[in-house]
């Protein structure tokens, strides 16, 4: 209770300033709040004008700098401001471009604060989403513990300030999971639709693959295909011309964002960022290998499979390109450390087995983890400091996946 009160404090007030701050610095019109948000908001007047954004703010990149703003009075308020409204780039696909496009009906602060709304109900809904798979209820002790870490994250209070879609991605992401046993379909659709950030849903989709699921990443790829197919129709244009611009203004965002980024290719460690990064990729490559020739992961319960997900995730988020933001899918392992790495049974009794020495080391480690996790440390360290502890810690927790899933083990009834 004490702990939970602790991160609910932490979550109430960390979220409550950064609303008041971007309240009071010009009413939510500022150079942060909606940073990310405004490329979809932005393309969504093309759409509603009939023209394919994507082709549109390609076309115009050459005057990402030049005086275009200037059909935006506002934009002129203070130069901080006036790079969010250069950037023209829509940088995601279209299914989830198409689901957030009503978002560019509203006036641009009031979209920031429906998208704010839309953002945390889908937080609780992730939070639930990932209670489910390990068989815990929202409304109890765990459920809240966990409820309260999670929007005491930095990463997501990021993905509430800036408009990120990574929560969005992620929720469809885990849901695609959660009623896979139910419909292949629905499934498919739910994950295709996740795909539209295709760094943040591809750890998904290599589960999938290795459980050999071809149903479901053939709606994926069907899903994706669908939407382009509809943004298409609703704009005339060419699905190639499409396509080519939409790859060509993703280069784009790795160019413009790469010194805030987290990934091992982002942090100025020379030559190591590349032979850990090749390490971290053999041992992903490896660990579906080895599960495939144990008969415990031909008919793996959740535990098993919520663990290799969170490696592929820790992978993705260590190799390719992520922001900040994009941390919010370590919930899952998160989760499995809070309540099943102390020998409860869960779903096809599968359970982590571990000495009581492992238990105290790996609990001692993922408590540093989950602090410079959620608080503000950089304020001490500096930012330069505090990107390559924040890499550090996303390592170490790749490497504690990797020791639970060689320890999970399936008892007998």
């Amino acid at each position: 209770m004490v702990i939970i009160c602790i991160l609910a404090a932490t979550a109430i007030i960390s979220v409550g300033q950064l609303v008041i701050k971007s309240y009071t610095n010009n009413h939510f019109d500022n150079e942060r709040w909606g940073l990310d948000l405004y490329q979809f908001w932005y393309g969504g007047k093309f759409l509603l004008q009939g023209k394919n954004p994507y082709i549109e703010l390609y076309q115009r990149r050459p005057l990402e700098y030049s005086k275009d703003v200037g059909s935006y009075p506002q934009a002129s308020q203070n130069q901080a401001k006036e790079k969010r409204w250069k950037v023209h780039i829509v940088p995601a696909s279209a299914p989830v471009f198409l689901l957030m496009a009503p978002l560019s009906l509203l006036p641009w602060v009031s979209a920031t604060l429906a998208w704010l709304l839309v953002n945390m109900v889908l937080g609780v809904f992730f939070v639930w989403i990932i209670l489910k798979c390990i068989e815990k209820k929202l409304l109890s002790l765990d459920g809240l513990l966990l409820l309260s870490l999670f929007f005491s994250l930095i990463c997501t209070r990021q993905v509430f300030e800036l408009g990120q879609t990574s929560l969005i991605v992620a929720t469809f992401m885990w849901l695609s999971f959660l009623v896979l046993p139910h419909s292949a379909l629905l499934s498919g659709v739910l994950l295709g639709i996740a795909f539209s950030k295709f760094t943040l849903a591809l750890p998904m989709i290599f589960y999938f693959a290795c459980r050999r699921k071809i149903k479901v990443l053939l709606y994926c790829c069907l899903t994706q295909a669908l939407g382009l197919m509809i943004l298409c129709i609703i704009t005339q244009t060419n699905p190639i011309t499409t396509l080519e611009a939409y790859l060509n203004s993703s280069k784009i965002t790795l160019k413009q964002t790469q010194s805030f980024t987290v990934h091992l290719s982002a942090i100025p460690w020379g030559n190591l960022s590349t032979l850990l990064g090749w390490v971290i990729t053999a041992a992903t490559l490896l660990v579906p290998w080895w599960c495939l020739f144990r008969r415990e992961f031909t008919n793996s319960g959740r535990l098993s499979a919520l663990t290799l997900i969170s490696i592929f995730s820790f992978w993705s988020l260590l190799v390719l390109y992520h922001g900040r933001q994009d941390m919010i899918i370590i919930l899952p392992f998160i989760a499995m450390v809070l309540f099943r790495i102390n020998g409860q049974a869960v779903s096809n009794f599968d359970t982590f087995s571990v000495s009581k020495i492992e238990y105290f080391i790996i609990n001692g480690i993922c408590g540093l983890i989950f602090f410079v996790w959620i608080f503000p440390i950089y304020i001490i360290t500096g930012l330069d400091f505090y990107r390559s502890l924040y890499t550090i810690c996303t390592i170490a927790a790749f490497a504690t996946s990797l020791r639970l899933l060689f320890s999970i083990h399936k008892q007998t009834s």
